[in-house]
């Protein structure tokens, strides 16, 4: 697998280009007198929600990906030049929320109109990304599941801690 294939390139851009277009039709519609004010006011709560959304994505990102990594379908994953673009693909959200928190926090304590647009474009474009990050997952599970099922699988071995004599 290519490092930058087209189809990953246009991942990255499309959600670039929807932020874009979502931001010129809020903007277009009620002007950045209103999107600097909305932001100003609702600051706080739009803080908590990337907070939220980046712990979220960084227990994903723990609990799902680096555990599948862990497995022999990660090893397949690298063995098959892919594990950079899985890990990409589910990292770069939790940095964009991570930036998107940064920058509203900083309107909270500044309250500048450059700080309260950045966070607007940050926080959709987050928003975005955290979508994509759910659908990646779904994606990597499925495709995890799909590879256990044409692998042979071998019974449990016994647990030690249970008593597994016959009765």
């Amino acid at each position: 697998m290519k490092r930058f294939s087209t189809e990953v390139v246009w991942a990255y851009a499309s959600e670039v280009l929807l932020t874009g277009l979502i931001c010129w039709l809020i903007g277009h519609q009620f002007g950045p007198d209103a999107i600097r004010k909305f932001i100003f006011d609702t600051a706080q709560q739009w803080s908590s929600l990337a907070d939220y959304l980046f712990a979220a994505g960084a227990a994903i990102w723990i609990a799902v990906v680096a555990s599948i990594m862990l497995t022999p379908f990660g090893r397949y994953l690298k063995d098959q030049g892919a594990t950079g673009v899985y890990l990409s693909a589910t990292a770069a959200p939790i940095g964009v929320l991570l930036v998107a928190d940064i920058a509203v926090k900083l309107t909270v304590v500044y309250k500048l109109a450059w700080s309260s647009y950045t966070a607007f474009v940050f926080l959709l474009y987050g928003l975005i990304n955290f979508l994509t990050l759910v659908r990646n997952v779904v994606g990597l599970v499925s495709f995890y599941l799909a590879y256990r099922a044409t692998r042979p699988t071998t019974p449990n071995p016994p647990d030690p801690l249970q008593d597994n004599r016959p009765r």
